[in-house]
């Protein structure tokens, strides 16, 4: 166990994971012929991560929850968490809509970047890109979704939302009994939540080689001409992602006492895992880990807040609908009046609330809810968001990341 130890150590150091970034990197630029090798074994360790985060997610949250309810604090966390989630999205989309008003991306573009941005629209067109063909999920399916019609078939196809759903149920079931049998059931899940941690330290032994061949896939096959073209859009989402980050930094700080930098160090591991990976999900029971050890927050709201945070609080998501649909409307010549704010930022909101039981690129789809209410052309938004979504991934995963434990740091009573 001591060389295990000492080997997960190892591979955990920033400077080692940073080593394998660089070393696919490198591998994607000068040995381009081994992508399908690095996309397979990428996939494998990614799949491995995502094996273990439904399991965690309902163990986390039927436990942490049953054991709220038995001990009557329910009510008030569940205020809590609505009103940090809620007013953490509206300040999201504040965010977006005043960088991209400022900055204009899509203003004053050349006719090389129109001629580049029709192009790539061209070539992607004929692809199955999620929503632009098809209708967009509204908000009656979106509570649709929420309910599985079986239970284990939703657990085989990684429904989210619906898992997160029951788990609720069940968690609240539980503890309303108020027996014995009903404290030691909660407390083997538990045991089993912890068991899947382990499960998930030891996956993390391999962390630089997936970075290694998650690098090495996207340089193999990424084209960068239109991401050129669509730089000044990534760069301002970006910038709000920064501008979220630092914000975020600036409350934990306020809530726990530690200095910006300890902040930083305490959630290095899931930011990182967030970064490298731009999967909440896998990165979840690596945020429950760290905000439970390193910051002593309570095992109950930590296992309550981050799960429902990973499905409900996406921060990120907010952003990129609402940068995407200014774009579009800027790149058309279109304003966005005073009128159209609060339905961007209503539709923004629920877009991103429903976009975080999706898997994948799937959650773009969502893009066409909020272009839709701009009546601005659903197909281009969603095709130009899938373009830019490989670079922009890593951060906007870490501010949805960031944004879960800020909004732990809040809820917790007492501090």
């Amino acid at each position: 166990m001591k060389i295990f130890e000492k080997v997960k150590q190892y591979s955990e150091k920033p400077s080692v994971m940073i080593g394998g970034m660089l070393l696919g990197i490198f591998l994607g630029i000068f040995l381009p012929r081994g992508a399908v090798f690095y996309s397979e074994v990428s996939k494998l360790y990614l799949s491995l991560l995502e094996m273990c985060a439904l399991p965690v997610m309902t163990t986390a949250v039927i436990s942490s929850l049953g054991h709220l309810v038995h001990g009557h604090k329910t009510v008030f966390y569940l205020k809590r968490i609505f009103i940090v989630f809620l007013l953490g999205l509206l300040l999201a989309a504040a965010v977006a809509i005043l960088m991209s008003v400022i900055f204009r991306p899509g203003g004053n573009l050349s006719d090389q970047a129109l001629t580049g941005i029709g192009h790539a629209i061209m070539n992607i067109q004929g692809t199955a890109i999620p929503g632009s063909t098809t209708q967009s999920m509204g908000i009656s399916e979106f509570f649709s979704s929420l309910i599985p019609n079986n239970v284990f078939l939703a657990l085989s196809n990684g429904r989210s939302l619906a898992i997160l759903f029951v788990s609720v149920l069940v968690g609240i079931a539980t503890g309303l009994q108020r027996t014995e049998e009903a404290k030691h059931a909660l407390n083997v899940i538990h045991c089993l939540y912890l068991a899947f941690i382990r499960i998930i330290q030891w996956i993390m032994i391999f962390l630089p080689i997936g970075l290694l061949c998650l690098f090495a896939s996207y340089i193999a096959t990424a084209g960068f001409d239109i991401l050129v073209t669509l730089s000044h859009l990534i760069a301002v989402i970006l910038g709000c992602g920064v501008l979220m980050m630092l914000f975020f930094t600036a409350v934990i700080r306020h809530r726990t006492g530690y200095s910006f930098a300890q902040v930083i160090f305490k959630l290095r591991q899931p930011l990182a895992m967030a970064f490298f990976t731009s999967s909440s999900l896998a990165t979840m029971p690596t945020t429950l880990n760290a905000l439970r050890k390193n910051f002593k927050l309570s095992e109950d709201v930590v296992s309550l807040v981050v799960p429902l945070g990973t499905n409900f609080n996406q921060q990120a998501s907010v952003i990129r609908y609402v940068c995407i649909a200014i774009f579009v409307l800027q790149m058309y010549g279109m304003h966005l009046g005073m009128m159209q704010v609060p339905f961007l930022v209503l539709t923004a909101v629920l877009a991103g609330v429903a976009s975080g039981g999706m898997p994948g690129i799937a959650a773009l789809s969502m893009a066409g809810f909020v272009l839709q209410s701009l009546g601005v052309p659903i197909a281009v938004g969603i095709i130009l968001l899938t373009v830019i979504e490989p670079i922009i991934d890593p951060i906007t995963t870490m501010v949805n990341v960031f944004g879960n434990c800020m909004a732990v740091t809040l809820v917790e009573r007492g501090r």
